[in-house]
């Protein structure tokens, strides 16, 4: 199945077995960690008589690859960890649970079906390539009828004016397209919930207490996972101190909890929808204030959801270092050059301060990550895909799509028409910390040393 024919969930189903039987389902949740605004889950629950709910953890995720990065950092995977937490209370509360299991979804999924005699699966699409080909291999191999949607998007495929194929490769005419289309609003949880039984448990099921233990909240950063985490954030930053009526002002200031909404984290992990933020924003807009800010909002929402479809027009292409334009870049990997940029050990004290306060937190305002991206493949000449999966690694808000979109984009060889971005570090320090008070805070002293010379270091492609 292509990209361009994704369709809805009910046309996803591969009828199977009899209706009138007991039915089984079973909901794999991934990056949509919610109940509020799930139809697929609300399908699901209509469908069967006993449901089952599972999240798999891939082992591969803590371990190192060649460069020392792991695939998802500590306080990655403390914002995750929280997150799934809070599902499974949430879903006791009806008296269900979250069955966390570890091993490949290509055999594991399969063996629940036929074990547990499941009749429907359902899921949510993500960015992601991988995610998205395991999905297809799992619809062609499956007994049960597979349901999938794309649930992290403000408009499903059907409802773009155009086929993915035909998706514009620039932000502009993409947005020029899409901007007059509605929003649907985001549906509540299935009362259903509270009647469907749950499932036998699986085998091999974890415990919270068996999972690696997460680190601590950093105080500079106080995201906490899970959906009521979200929706509290977003009380506050729109209702309670009303700070997105001076967002366009504010979202480049490189420290500051309230100087942008910080609700990328939760809406990575599917926490929240991105159909209540803007259903919220329009309230906000019709109820309070609507002003150049509150559209600026609505416009990164839109940047969002390029990013996503781009996504899964470009497949394979979003990760070659050339991207789609196969384009040549004068960047190489320099294992010290890399190290020292990971570190915040650069010549550049405003870079250093940005990569100390990521590695520290998970977190990096949006001036900050184009400064950093700019500085590694302009001032280090080091290749984009290694910053990019260093930032997968550390970033609580990581998205597939959001993430190395945005890296070709600073690369020049994405989505920007001008061919890459080259930011002067000394100009930006004098702009955006002109006191020297956001180096200081994150000790972004400048180290004298560039490159160590060793046989390591050559150069690899």
């Amino acid at each position: 199945m292509t990209p361009d024919n994704m369709t809805t969930a009910s046309e996803h189903l591969i009828s199977t077995g009899t209706q009138n039987a007991p039915q089984t389902g079973l909901y794999c949740f991934s990056h949509d960690l919610r109940v509020q605004d799930n139809p697929q889950l609300n399908e699901l629950l209509c469908r069967c008589d006993r449901v089952m709910f599972i999240y798999l953890l891939n082992p591969k995720w803590f371990k190192t690859d060649h460069r020392g990065i792991r695939s998802i950092g500590e306080q990655r995977w403390r914002f995750l960890y929280e997150s799934l937490q809070a599902l499974d209370q949430c879903l006791r509360r009806y008296g269900h649970q979250l069955h966390l299991l570890v091993g490949n979804p290509l055999t594991l999924i399969p063996a629940l079906c036929e074990q547990h005699h499941i009749q429907h699966v359902a899921g949510s699409y993500n960015s992601g390539l991988n995610e998205y080909r395991q999905w297809q291999q799992l619809t062609e191999q499956l007994d049960a009828e597979v349901s999938l949607a794309h649930q992290n998007t403000l408009w499903t495929s059907q409802q773009l004016p155009f086929r993915l194929h035909q998706l514009p490769k620039q932000f502009t005419p993409f947005r020029r397209q899409i901007e007059e289309l509605t929003v649907q609003a985001p549906v509540s949880l299935s009362e259903r919930l509270n009647l469907c039984q749950p499932a036998q448990s699986p085998d091999n099921t974890l415990t919270f207490e068996q999972l690696p233990k997460p680190c601590l909240c950093h105080a500079d950063a106080p995201f906490t996972g899970g959906e009521d985490a979200g929706w509290q954030q977003l009380h506050q930053y729109l209702w309670k101190s009303r700070q997105i009526e001076h967002y366009k002002q504010t979202r480049n200031e490189l420290d500051g909890w309230q100087n942008s909404s910080r609700l990328s984290p939760w809406l990575a992990l599917g926490c929240l929808p991105p159909r209540q933020i803007w259903a919220d924003i329009e309230q906000y807009e019709a109820e309070l204030c609507a002003n150049e800010s509150t559209a600026w909002f609505k416009f990164e929402l839109l940047w969002r959801e390029f990013f996503y479809w781009s996504a899964h027009r470009l497949g394979s292409d979003l990760y070659q270092p050339g991207g789609e334009r196969k384009k040549n870049l004068l960047t190489s990997f320099y294992a010290q050059r890399f190290r020292s940029w990971c570190e915040g050990s650069t010549p550049y004290p405003l870079v250093n301060a940005c990569m100390k306060q990521l590695n520290a937190t998970g977190f990096l305002s949006n001036r900050g990550r184009q400064l950093v991206a700019s500085a590694l493949v302009n001032e280090l000449s080091v290749s984009w895909q290694h910053g990019a999966a260093y930032f997968e690694s550390q970033l609580l808000d990581y998205d597939p799509g959001s993430n190395y979109g945005n890296w070709q984009y600073i690369a020049g060889v994405g989505a920007d028409p001008r061919g890459g971005r080259h930011f002067n570090l000394l100009k930006q320090q004098q702009e955006y910390d002109p006191e020297g008070i956001f180096i200081r805070k994150w000790q972004g002293d400048a180290s004298l040393q560039r490159d160590a010379v060793g046989i390591d270091d050559w150069p690899l492609i």
